[in-house]
């Protein structure tokens, strides 16, 4: 399976959501790795199926961990818990 797609997330990432086992999101920042996890604490990947706290449907499009302390991250540009998902440091 050596189709890939363009997208400047999977250049940054190093994956490719068509290979969804290797879409997790995951993201390494000033040395520190995370990962975008549900309540379950299930890994949560690029192009899965979504739903808010309202009940609305959403696609997994974008995500972006947190940049400090202060921050959650981003999921399609809310915060994550919008989506009741949320960003964890691996190896913690």
């Amino acid at each position: 399976m050596s189709e890939h797609c363009e997208s400047t997330l999977c250049q940054r990432m190093g994956c490719c959501p068509l290979n969804k086992k290797e879409s997790d999101m995951i993201e390494v920042l000033n040395g520190v790795t995370w990962r975008l996890v549900d309540d379950n604490h299930e890994p949560v990947s690029i192009g899965q199926d979504l739903v808010d706290f309202r009940g609305d449907s959403a696609v997994l499009t974008a995500a972006q961990c947190p940049r400090h302390d202060g921050s959650t991250g981003r999921v399609n540009n809310f915060f994550p818990s919008v989506f009741n998902l949320k960003w964890v440091k691996e190896g913690v």
